[in-house]
């Protein structure tokens, strides 16, 4: 959702923007890291078991913060952003392959649940919360929208396709690669559009 009544000369809104963009460029680059890093593996939570770890581990837990800071425009948005928030740093603090229990609950299952809420909810957001507008709605926004909705979707899909692939023992790496890179340029392009849009001004 976009608050209007900021203007982009705004110093506190300038550095919101920079911190949504520079989320978005995490996600973008955890996957080439993970890849040039650890090689290619059967899904991206695996890298927590190699030399990558230190990458997933940080940029999840980055990503997490930045969502449990970030209180959105009513209670609706607050809720669903702490919700958010919890999940990455659930998935990063729980190993994918562990047995150890938390709770009573292995950490492997932690892991599983957390990250399916997780790319549930970006896809969420991203459909629903950055399509939602205070005033009219310019032609920009409309495309921005379309764009907001696409990636949403496609997350969705590739989460969809990750469930079917782990019951029939396939990798998932792709499609979480795909989830991942969407989430990025959905927060990348929410991060930079108001900073190039004059009728913010």
């Amino acid at each position: 959702m976009v608050n209007k009544n900021f203007c982009i000369s705004d110093p506190e809104r300038m550095s919101f923007l920079k911190l949504r963009a520079l989320i978005g460029v995490l996600g973008i680059l955890l996957v080439p890291i993970i890849l040039f890093v650890s090689g290619k593996i059967d899904s991206i939570s695996y890298s927590y078991y190699t030399s990558a770890k230190d990458f997933f581990v940080g940029i999840m837990c980055v990503v997490g913060c930045f969502f449990l800071t970030d209180s959105g425009y009513d209670w609706k948005d607050y809720l669903i952003n702490k919700l958010t928030g919890i999940m990455p740093i659930l998935i990063a603090l729980n190993g994918c392959n562990s047995h150890f229990k938390v709770l009573g609950i292995e950490q492997q299952y932690i892991h599983d649940i957390s990250a399916t809420i997780f790319f549930f909810l970006l896809g969420f957001i991203s459909i629903f919360l950055f399509t939602k507008h205070s005033g009219e709605v310019t032609y920009r926004e409309k495309i921005e929208d379309w764009f907001y909705r696409f990636l949403g979707l496609g997350i969705w899909a590739c989460l969809i396709m990750a469930f079917v692939s782990e019951l029939t023992n396939k990798p998932i790496f792709w499609w979480e690669s795909v989830m991942v890179i969407c989430f990025g340029l959905s927060w990348l392009i929410k991060g930079t559009n108001v900073l190039v849009d004059k009728s913010y001004e």
